[in-house]
């Protein structure tokens, strides 16, 4: 094919020469003539630039149809997919349309999708599921029309691993039983060594991570041995209402944190319980009968706690706090003499374990583990 002359023309009189860009697999372009034998079929937008004497240029288009032997023309793409990004564990959708296609000169019949990473699948128009390993995958999209033949579409969906994220665990041993008995006993940290006297006769374990996860995988060994996991918060080594006696010797307590069906942290401690009193005591009884005792504990909507006579309701504040640090300030507040009943409803705490934090000017903030329940 030979392209006209007069396609383009400079102002000032001179020679015009043109390039052609974009040509069809098996067509090349000399002295504005386009030659050979295209060896692909398809719809093609091919450029032509004009350039003067001192490479200014300017250029048009046209389009090149090339047919197959039965003179039908495949499939084109007309809306190309961008390249996507995905992160191993979390949910991916994209949607895969036959109208990213056209066809010149018939009917699309329906595509296909080739070449996705591990974990993803094609159904329904759509391209899901859960990445599972890293890396860059070029995916071919094909579109088919009524008679054959097909056309094809490249992207990219690039996979990386998610930024890592340890979690923290707080342990805290607590009375057990049910929300109407289970009562907070103490904080449990590595290498305690704990009084069994100081300690009710059946107790359970609960951890909290930080930050968030959607379920803690437990391990407990030594005198009593137990695996659990607790797929809700609090999560407890023997669920919520279950527990063990408390029998001296050493343990060792082993917590994972499982968020997005990924780990996301793990630690072990070990404490022992011993039969003399040359332990740190729980916080229970290290406590004045009925001061700082908050009620109930578990809570749901509210919490009654009493302070020494020494404080000062008038002055007195209190904060529910998360095991994230994010402070919110207890506005309803109603006290009977030393006692402040604490109504927490609107602060729409989710089940789990918090600090409540309890503020005087004329003492050291006080901190008290509560635990939310449903």
């Amino acid at each position: 094919y030979t392209l006209p002359t007069n396609i383009f023309r400079d102002p000032e009189g001179g020679t015009v020469r043109m390039e052609v860009f974009n040509l069809p697999a098996g067509l090349s372009a000399n002295n504005g003539v386009i030659f050979g034998t295209p060896s692909v079929a398809g719809e093609f937008r091919v450029t032509v630039r004009g350039f003067d004497s001192v490479g200014a240029f300017s250029e048009t288009t046209f389009t090149v149809s090339i047919s197959l032997a039965n003179n039908n023309i495949p499939p084109i793409v007309v809306d190309p997919i961008p390249d996507q990004n995905a992160i191993v564990g979390q949910p991916f959708s994209l949607g895969v349309s036959v109208t990213m296609f056209r066809d010149p000169d018939g009917t699309l019949f329906g595509i296909l999708v080739r070449n996705l990473p591990p974990g993803l699948v094609y159904q329904g128009g759509k391209i899901t599921g859960t990445p599972t390993m890293a890396g860059n995958y070029t995916v071919m999209v094909r579109a088919i029309d009524n008679q054959g033949a097909s056309g094809d579409d490249y992207f990219v969906i690039k996979i990386v691993n998610p930024t890592a994220v340890t979690a923290n665990f707080v342990f805290s041993l607590y009375k057990a039983g049910g929300s109407a008995s289970r009562a907070f006993v103490r904080t449990l940290r590595n290498n305690d060594k704990i009084p069994v006297l100081s300690l009710p006769s059946f107790i359970n374990i609960f951890a909290e991570a930080s930050p968030a996860v959607d379920r803690i995988e437990f391990n407990i060994a030594g005198p009593v041995n137990n695996s659990f996991t607790d797929t809700a918060s609090p999560f407890g080594l023997f669920d919520d209402n279950g527990g063990f006696s408390a029998t001296p010797g050493v343990y060792n307590l082993k917590a994972k944190g499982i968020k997005n069906s990924l780990s996301i942290g793990e630690t072990t401690i070990q404490f022992e319980l011993v039969n003399s009193n040359n332990g740190r005591m729980g916080e229970i009884e290290s406590l004045e009968m009925g001061i700082w005792q908050p009620s109930p504990n578990p809570f749901v909507s509210s919490i009654k706690i009493r302070l020494p006579s020494d404080y000062k309701p008038s002055v007195t504040t209190f904060s529910i706090v998360n095991l994230s640090g994010q402070s919110l300030m207890v506005k309803d507040i109603i006290w009977e003499k030393q006692e402040a009943e604490l109504s927490v409803e609107a602060l729409q705490l989710p089940k789990g374990m918090y600090l409540l934090q309890v503020k005087n000017p004329d003492f050291a903030n006080k901190l008290i583990k509560i635990l939310k329940t449903e």
